[in-house]
């Protein structure tokens, strides 16, 4: 029997990487770009809602209080806190970080340490599931230990690159996921940022004039990782059809 389909299209399309995806939107936001790139998309996750909603909570200058919904997005939680108290227009103005599901638990100790010496004040309220950051960050010295997360990192990278004079990061006891610390250092390099690492130092420039604010308008790649499945599916199914071959084959041969 033969089977013949001219019109079958095997084109896959790999859902957009989330980590390549944050750090463009949120670059972006950072160096100067507003605009359509906030909006949600329909192929958008729920992470990336999320960090599209915080950034676009962040454009409203008039709100006392800036409400900046995280979801169930560690990713995003991490990320903005730097973030927000960086671009926030007012110093006084408080940022209140809303949670769902276990978000509210996972460890943020670390960032907060390193940012009290700026006045940085964190505080959860698990029962009404947000965290409120009060306080406002500059161009300095931070201090952070990294073997719990790399997003504290990163998001301390995309928050200090939107000042005018450089900044330093000490990480102590370590670098966790630094690949994923190197993914955000080239998306802060594609538009003229460049850091510096020494050893497990990162120095952050002041930007210049020369730096033009980008429009918004970028690509994601496609993330193939979750094609991992499917690859190892396709090969146990095709070692069990061999094996079932040489079953039935074993069987006709003669005793």
């Amino acid at each position: 029997m033969k089977i013949s389909v001219k019109d079958l299209n095997l084109d896959i399309k790999a859902p957009l990487s989330k980590s390549v995806y944050h750090r463009e939107l949120i670059v972006n936001f950072v160096l100067g770009a507003r605009g359509e790139f906030l909006t949600e998309a329909e192929d958008d996750n729920d992470d990336i809602r999320a960090t599209k909603a915080c950034l676009r909570a962040l454009e409203d200058t008039n709100a006392e209080t800036i409400t900046l919904n995280c979801n169930e997005s560690g990713s995003t939680l991490r990320f903005m806190i730097p973030v927000a108290l960086a671009v926030k227009s007012d110093a006084n103005k408080t940022l209140v970080f809303k949670t769902k599901g276990r978000l509210i638990d996972r460890p943020i100790e670390e960032l907060s340490d390193c940012l009290k010496p700026f006045g940085v004040v964190i505080t959860k309220n698990k029962e009404a599931n947000e965290i409120t950051v009060t306080g406002n960050i500059e161009p300095g010295r931070y201090v952070i230990d990294g073997s719990v997360s790399s997003q504290y990192i990163s998001g301390l990278l995309m928050a200090l690159s939107c000042f005018d004079k450089e900044s330093t990061i000490e990480v102590t006891g370590g670098v966790a996921s630094v690949h994923y610390i190197e993914l955000t250092v080239a998306a802060l390099a594609k538009y003229g940022i460049s850091i510096v690492r020494e050893g497990d130092t990162f120095k952050v420039p002041g930007i210049t004039s020369d730096i033009k604010a980008p429009d918004g308008n970028f690509e994601v790649e496609g993330d193939w990782s979750n094609g991992a499945f499917l690859l190892c599916l396709g090969s146990l199914i095709h070692g069990a059809f061999r094996a079932i071959r040489r079953y039935f084959i074993s069987l006709s041969l003669p005793t």
